[in-house]
């Protein structure tokens, strides 16, 4: 429907309301066949009692009317989103169900910024700040766009109710319709005309001050958000020390993760039943700590960059944050890289910067570039090994590490010159942890039968490149808070594990292996085939003893394998492109290119990968 009394906000009416004489609405010729007359109803076995069904239909049965942009071919319109089939998702769901209790307070703005910071949040695919118009971004997130300013709900009720008169009527900066429907509705008008100076090949509007929409693709969906955002949430009021305290109550991860990581409990667990959402006021605070929640997410969580993805599996990590920049005298978000965090409202670059420039590039020091680095590899190392959405409990711990900042964002700053490294520690430890978790008290058992329902998982392996990447003798040096001792030692068995090639030229180069990414390799395969140990085991240097050991094991994609599962490891290496692989297979590679491969190689490399076990544990035994 178009409705003609000028109004730009979704509302929610009785039918009783939708005819009393103060609007009027186009309806299309085919929908009058839905008007039933009274013997319709009677057929329909509605004659008993249809004074109260009529009661019920006039005055308590609600529907939402949501304004269309003007000329929109509304047979086309109907005949799409009628034909379409999309049911409603368990958080639109939740969403109202939150909504109804702050009806009650009577206060419309409560409903319409708790609205607007749900949407924004729910755009996983964009930051959270483009979710805002640009007078409510800099009442919410400063000047420049990339704090956090506002202290309660009501700050941010107040910038979004203060929109001025041109942003509540431009398009290009209205957030309460859906502008990606709004832009598919106005190339459904019926003369095509482009009213609103869209590129129709991208669907970006050309007035949008974010030309970054679409580039970065979030780790996680929103019903996934949303469960680790209400575990934090009762985490956090749970636990009765001080934020930076770890070992209080609330830090023991069974608290932590109480929630399973499955929308199919969302609606269960956003039930306004439950005692932390009963009321109007618990409910908006829910939403200012999810706003919250999103914001220093966005800056300390990695996402995937679309921008010059040469990669096949959409791994080209980013972990960047936005802030305001000046073009043509307008403003608009750009992305620089999180760390190192600075003050743009002292740098100048608010004034210059071209589009997909990194305009704080030069800001970077070798320190603060690796620590941005090596984040990067650490979440991108879990972000590979657990992709259902049900394992990606390792957000939550990233999010328990940051909680501080959640709870009070302005302390970033404050604490901006340790920021980097207090988190690359803590994500290092908890990646120890997980390690120790993985490959349990039996290890050396393990490495040496490390294929099958008792070996050792996808993440050891993960780690094993992480930790010959990050300790590698071509690595550039970084602080380390742990003991220098344990640091040297784990560095010596790296570069003996780099060492197992004896100094071949070409695939495990250290120098090559700096700018190793992770990809999602997920498959445990054998670097010598099983097929040719169980069926022609007469023929190779490779029996069943030693072909389940860890020196014989690497990861690899499912498509690689299937395609040379059983070629032998020379045919192999010929058939990769090495680069692509991970940095433990380019050592086994490097070592065929002066020797065969059989059971002395995969019992020296075994040997090698379990002195460097050897030297993690010792490692995190005294961190």
């Amino acid at each position: 429907m178009n409705s003609t009394n000028g109004t730009a906000e979704p509302q929610q009416l009785t039918v009783r309301a939708l005819f009393d004489g103060e609007r009027s609405f186009a309806i299309p010729l085919y929908q009058h066949a839905y008007a039933w007359g009274s013997e319709r109803t009677t057929s329909a076995g509605l004659s008993v009692g249809l004074d109260q069904f009529a009661e019920q239909l006039l005055d308590h049965t609600h529907i939402l009317l949501i304004p269309l942009p003007e000329r929109t071919d509304l047979n086309h319109y109907f005949e799409i989103m009628n034909t379409r089939g999309v049911q409603l998702e368990a958080h639109e769901i939740a969403k109202a169900r939150l909504m109804s209790v702050l009806e009650t307070t009577g206060d419309e703005s409560d409903r319409s910024a708790f609205a607007t910071i749900w949407d924004a949040c729910a755009d996983m695919d964009r930051y959270v700040q483009q979710g805002f118009t640009a007078n409510a971004r800099s009442s919410i997130f400063g000047s420049q766009w990339c704090e956090f300013k506002a202290q309660h709900f009501d700050d941010v009720k107040a910038a979004t109710a203060a929109r001025s008169d041109n942003e509540a009527t431009d398009h290009s900066q209205e957030t309460t319709l859906d502008a990606a429907l709004e832009e598919e509705l106005l190339s459904m008008t019926s003369n095509g005309e482009n009213t609103h100076g869209t590129d129709n090949s991208t669907g970006a509007s050309a007035n949008s001050d974010d030309p970054n929409d679409g580039r970065f693709s979030s780790i996680l969906d929103f019903p996934n958000f949303l469960i680790h955002t209400l575990n934090l949430f009762l985490a956090v009021q749970h636990d009765t020390h001080d934020c930076d305290d770890r070992g209080s109550a609330g830090s023991d991860t069974n608290q932590r993760n109480a929630l399973v990581l499955n929308d199919k409990n969302l609606l269960e667990y956003f039930n306004t039943s439950k005692p932390y959402f009963s009321t109007a006021e618990q409910i908006k605070t829910f939403a200012f700590f999810m706003l919250k929640t999103r914001f220093i997410f966005d800056m300390f969580v990695i996402k995937s960059d679309t921008a010059q993805d040469k990669t096949a599996d959409h791994s080209n990590w980013s972990l960047r944050r936005v802030h305001k920049v000046m073009n043509n005298q307008r403003p608009r978000l750009v992305p620089a890289h999180t760390f190192p965090l600075v003050d743009y409202s002292t740098t100048g670059t608010d004034t210059g910067g071209e589009e997909g420039d990194e305009v704080d590039e030069y800001l970077d020091t070798d320190t603060t570039h690796q620590f941005q680095r090596d984040i990067i590899m650490l979440e991108s190392m879990n972000q590979v090994t657990f992709t259902s959405r049900t394992s990606k409990t390792f957000v939550q711990d990233y999010l328990w590490e940051l909680r501080r900042f959640i709870v009070n964002p302005s302390d970033i700053w404050s604490e901006a010159s340790s920021v980097a490294s207090c988190f690359r520690d803590a994500l290092w430890d908890l990646a120890l942890t997980q390690f120790k978790h993985s490959v349990g008290n039996n290890w050396k058992e393990r490495t040496g039968a490390a294929y099958g329902p008792n070996g050792l998982d996808v993440f050891t392996f993960n780690f094993i490149d992480y930790v010959l990447w990050r300790y590698s003798q071509q690595q550039s040096p970084m602080p380390d808070t742990t003991s220098s001792r344990g640091i040297g030692q784990l560095r010596t068995k790296v570069n003996a594990v780099w060492s197992d090639d004896n100094q071949s030229p070409s695939h495990s180069n250290q120098r090559k292996a700096s700018p190793f990414v992770f990809h999602y390799r997920n498959s445990i395969e054998h670097f010598f085939p099983q097929d040719l140990v169980y069926n022609h085991a007469a023929e190779y240097d490779v029996d069943e003893g030693h072909l389940n050991e860890l020196g014989n094991l690497c990861l690899l994609t499912r498509a690689e394998n299937s395609k040379r599962s059983n070629m032998l490891p020379k045919a192999k290496v010929a058939q990769f492109n090495i680069d692509e692989q991970s940095l433990k297979f380019r050592i086994m590679a490097s070592i065929t290119e002066t020797s065969d491969w059989g059971n002395a190689q995969i019992e020296s490399h075994t040997k090698s990968l379990q002195e460097l076990f050897q030297a993690i544990i010792d490692l995190s035994n005294e961190s």
